[in-house]
């Protein structure tokens, strides 16, 4: 099979297990609840949504989960990021 014949295939078999309600729910249960999207980070990509629009939620959704990856265990005061328990006077 050649690289040409292999991406049309892949791409017949993707259209063939197209789930719309099932992309939903994976954005859903995501957006409301960050334990789930902690669980689904390192498996879900945006290219495994079928829906353009459910990939760009994707990928909003995992530059959220960066970000609050990031301000966890931060406080920003006063223009500095301090580690949470420090004491700043």
């Amino acid at each position: 099979m050649s690289d040409d014949d292999a991406s049309e295939y892949h791409e017949e078999k993707r259209a063939t297990h197209v789930d719309l309600d099932a992309e939903r729910a994976v954005l859903g249960a995501a957006i409301l609840d960050n334990t789930i999207t902690g669980k689904l980070l390192p498996i879900v990509r945006p290219a495994d949504f079928y829906h353009p629009a459910h990939s760009v939620v994707w990928e909003v959704v995992e530059h959220l989960a960066r970000q609050t990856a990031r301000a966890i265990g931060r406080v920003h005061l006063g223009g500095r990021d301090v580690p949470n328990g420090e004491t700043v006077v």
